[in-house]
């Protein structure tokens, strides 16, 4: 295995213990839009206090208008939305 793929799993399993939900909102972890919200927003709980339409605008400026109004805004409810008793 080599060492990048290795980061990356472990990686994946600490994100799996913080905000075990985030792999099923994001479907490339390690893609731009997922990269950006990790960097402002590493806690599930960083994101209890957001303005839904303020993240969805953040997620499709970052992926570059990819995702589009409905699909950001249904992806950042989602990560609003997320059970933070884990």
């Amino acid at each position: 295995m080599d060492q990048s793929s290795d980061v990356k799993r472990k990686i994946i399993a600490l994100l799996d213990q913080v905000f075990p939900e985030y792999e099923q909102i994001f479907s490339d972890v390690f893609g731009m839009s997922s990269t950006e919200i990790l960097l402002q927003y590493p806690l599930p709980e960083d994101l209890l206090n957001l303005d839904t339409d303020q993240l969805a605008e953040l997620l499709n400026r970052v992926s570059k208008g990819r995702y589009g109004e409905t699909r950001a805004r249904n992806k950042a409810e989602k990560l609003i939305n997320v059970d933070v008793t884990v």
